[in-house]
């Protein structure tokens, strides 16, 4: 069973709230000898180690929630930014285009649905049905199976290969296809073995 926010701050305040009650009751019972000075004292000191304590974890809770909070919204604005830029992008291939476009107008009207119910109890983050419409978005998007399509995806397969090696070949420069050049060592050395040769 999950409790609103709500709820649990009321039920804080009444817990605090009984706490502060029964210790001024207690006080009112309490023997004379239990309310000195030094006992005074002592309570008031703990009591503001107790303060301090809670009042940094509060903060640290707080921040927690403040940085959860701002990242989510920013995920809710990054989500409807890459949703439109989609839609302007399918708009580009035309008349084609347009049942991919309609699914994702259904995604993005069942993802506002599951992020901002009429019923809070009613938020599903993760809700497999909506994801299986931006899946069908998906497959709507693909090529067809052809000559052209499968050529593309070969030579596109080749140029990241390519990229690939070459960081490799460049991170090893003494070994592999290209590597550092060896003449000027060569040369350096013939030169030195021309100056130690006898004459």
């Amino acid at each position: 069973m999950t409790l609103s926010p709500p709820i649990i701050g009321f039920i804080i305040f009444a817990v605090l709230a009984g706490s502060a009650f029964a210790g001024w009751w207690a006080r009112q019972r309490l023997p004379t000898h239990h309310l000195n000075d030094e006992t005074k004292s002592l309570v008031s000191v703990s009591m503001a180690v107790v303060g301090t304590i809670t009042a940094l974890v509060l903060g640290l809770l707080i921040s927690n929630a403040n940085t959860s909070f701002i990242a989510r919204n920013g995920e809710v604005t990054t989500l409807s930014a890459d949703i439109l830029r989609l839609d302007q992008m399918l708009r580009l291939y035309g008349a084609e285009a347009n049942p991919a476009r309609g699914k994702l107008l259904q995604f993005a009207e069942r993802k506002t649905n599951d992020l901002f119910p009429k019923s809070l109890k009613e938020v599903d983050v993760n809700n497999e049905s909506t994801y299986e419409v931006l899946k069908q978005v998906e497959y709507l998007m693909l090529a067809p199976r052809n000559l052209v399509s499968a050529l593309t995806l070969v030579l596109c397969a080749i140029a990241v290969a390519g990229a690939v090696e070459m960081v490799l070949e460049l991170e090893q420069p003494f070994g592999g296809v290209l590597h550092v050049s060896p003449l000027p060592m060569h040369k350096m050395v013939y030169g030195l073995n021309e100056l130690n040769s006898p004459i």
